[in-house]
């Protein structure tokens, strides 16, 4: 399996080394070809990151054993990609040389996505509650949901007990923790100059949303399939029980479908939450005004 997940993780990565490094052996274009420039690099790394997360969606499940394992993480693994590989693209623009530069003394950040940022928080604390709710009531075997009564038991599977728990959790920990670092590397990338501050602020936003957009809909996704197999589940059991069993005809077991209904209610929301975030507009990278703080260019010896 960890051999697996190296060769989705490389090979993207390879790909998007080899764009970019092409795209940082041109030359330097004139100040009034940079906006263009930029653009086009923007427009490469976006296209390079979709690739890679396609690559990732068809190598991953076949790479090896386990497939229910691997479909459960696809989502993360996939948006581990796409984070990793605009990652990559923010290390390989273009540092400024020579003896003396000149630096911007405005704060590079800009402001973040605040929508798409919440996306991808609401996908992962969802992430992290079904889990949690699906290891505390899933059967012995990890796997499976099981109610018992007098005459007889029903039980349903997949459901995301601790046999999914720590390989979901592990990939949805390691896409939040890439994705902080990719939006630390965006703010720590060289400033195109002051002169191009519009420029740079808009590449620098359209970095953010290329990290988000895959990280939202990778984390979405993962609690989409979560509360899907556990919806799916409840549902089932509870009408196997009030089919069968006189005694389940009470309250219990009808709240118990009426909450596997609204999980599965809860999955459908979340998918379409996915497809928003996955499809979040970029701002265009042209003339712009300079962010709010961005003063005059200094020296740096």
């Amino acid at each position: 399996m960890f051999g697996g997940l190296a060769l989705v993780l490389l090979v993207p990565v390879l790909v998007a080394l080899g764009a970019t490094t092409l795209l940082r052996a041109s030359a330097a274009a004139p100040l009034e070809g940079a906006a263009r420039k930029a653009r086009r690099r923007s427009v490469a790394a976006t296209v390079t990151t979709g690739l890679a997360g396609l690559a990732a969606l068809v190598v991953w499940p076949v790479s090896g054993s386990v497939l229910d394992l691997r479909v459960a993480t696809l989502p993360a693994v996939a948006a581990l990609v796409v984070v990793l590989t605009s990652a990559v693209a923010e290390l390989t623009w273009q540092r400024p040389s020579g003896a003396r530069r000149v630096a911007s003394l405005g704060a590079r950040r800009g402001r973040s996505p605040a929508g798409l940022l919440r996306l991808f928080w609401i996908g992962a604390a969802t992430t992290a509650g079904l889990l949690a709710a699906g290891a505390l009531t899933a059967a012995p075997d990890g796997r499976s949901l099981e109610r018992a009564w007098a005459a007889g038991g029903a039980g349903h599977g997949p459901y995301p007990g601790l046999h999914y728990t720590a390989p979901v959790a592990l990939a949805a920990a390691v896409l939040a923790l890439a994705t902080l670092w990719a939006l630390r590397r965006v703010e720590l990338r060289p400033s195109l100059g002051p002169d191009l501050l519009p420029v740079d602020h808009a590449v620098r936003r359209a970095s953010q949303v290329r990290v988000l957009r895959g990280a939202a809909a990778g984390m979405l996704l993962t609690a989409a399939g979560l509360g899907l197999t556990m919806g799916t589940a409840i549902v089932s059991v509870a009408r196997t029980a009030r089919a069968n069993d006189i005694g389940a005809t009470g309250p219990g077991y009808a709240l118990m479908q009426a909450g596997g209904s609204a999980l599965l209610g809860l999955a459908a929301a979340l998918v379409v939450s996915a497809i928003v975030a996955a499809c979040w507009p970029a701002p265009r990278i042209g003339a712009r005004e300079a962010p709010t703080g961005a003063l005059s260019g200094a020296e740096v010896p």
